[in-house]
């Protein structure tokens, strides 16, 4: 599953709220069947989902309107309902220096274009880094939490996941490392139902170039299950990226994809989970 990193920001207002763009199309990623999803902006309140075949042809178009009561920290809630159900979900954080956005697609038309695992992207320019000298980051991470491709649900996403973001960027040696701590992982995708609290997960040290991070870092840790299951291989797979924004790197975007394979009780039951996740962190 690709996370792809976008280029461009929103406008340059100076606040905490940048002004929304024009309306655009953001592939957010190619499904196992040729499908091709778009997220698009329409209004500050709402966001369009498009899904097309891979030629062209066809396709399902739907809102997401902004829910205020859902938002994290930040983050800004939006979903398309069925009645009074949530079909599709999405976050989104902006800065003036960019933004990030998740989605996660649960609408059951989709099942003639296979199944579909959350989508995250990052937008930013990469800001001026400086070349000496230590900062540190603090923020929010938001995520998703599908079911894995071993799975027969494959694309299943069931939980959202919420964590405070800690990162030191040391410029003169250029590196970036951090971690997400106080985890929970809510029962339910729009995060009503109680949660439960996580094992931290460490961004491992990765090189910086660019304004960014130079591909992708390691995870460790960030265990999701109880002390009867254990990682498979005795471990977990994880990825993470992150681009700088502004001048002298004032904020952090990044993005984070963790394979949670478990088996139970010898091996007999296996727990195949994708989680993604996206973040913001800025200087105190």
């Amino acid at each position: 599953m690709p996370v792809l990193a976008g280029c461009g920001g929103g406008g340059g207002s100076g606040s905490d709220a940048p002004d929304e763009p024009a309306f655009r199309d953001v592939e957010a990623t190619t499904l196992s069947d040729g499908g091709v999803l778009f997220l698009g902006v329409s209004t500050p309140n709402r966001r369009g989902l498009t899904l097309r075949q891979e030629d062209g042809r066809g396709g399902l178009f739907s809102n997401m309107n902004a829910d205020s009561s859902r938002d994290v920290a930040g983050f800004r809630y939006f979903a398309t309902l069925d009645g009074t159900v949530p079909q599709s979900h999405a976050f989104e954080k902006r800065r003036d220096e960019g933004y990030v956005e998740i989605a996660a697609i649960q609408d059951p038309r989709l099942i003639a274009f296979g199944p579909y695992v959350p989508g995250a992207n990052i937008h930013s320019e990469g800001g001026t880094v400086p070349t000496s000298g230590n900062a540190n980051y603090t923020g929010d991470y938001i995520g998703f939490l599908a079911r894995g491709a071993s799975t027969t649900e494959h694309g299943l996403t069931e939980s959202q996941i919420t964590g405070d973001v800690q990162l030191e960027a040391d410029f003169s040696g250029g590196t970036l490392a951090g971690e997400i701590t106080n985890r929970q992982r809510f029962l339910s995708l729009d995060g009503s139902d109680a949660a439960y609290d996580l094992e931290d997960l460490t961004l491992a040290e990765v090189g910086i170039v660019g304004g960014a991070t130079d591909g992708f870092g390691t995870t460790v840790g960030g265990k999701l299950s109880t002390s009867r299951a254990v990682p498979e291989a005795g471990d977990l797979s994880g990825n993470w990226q992150a681009a700088f924004g502004g001048d002298e790197a004032g904020v952090v975007f990044g993005s984070v994809e963790v394979d949670h394979d478990y088996q139970q009780g010898g091996g007999r039951i296996t727990h195949d989970y994708v989680e993604l996740g996206v973040f913001v962190a800025e200087k105190p």
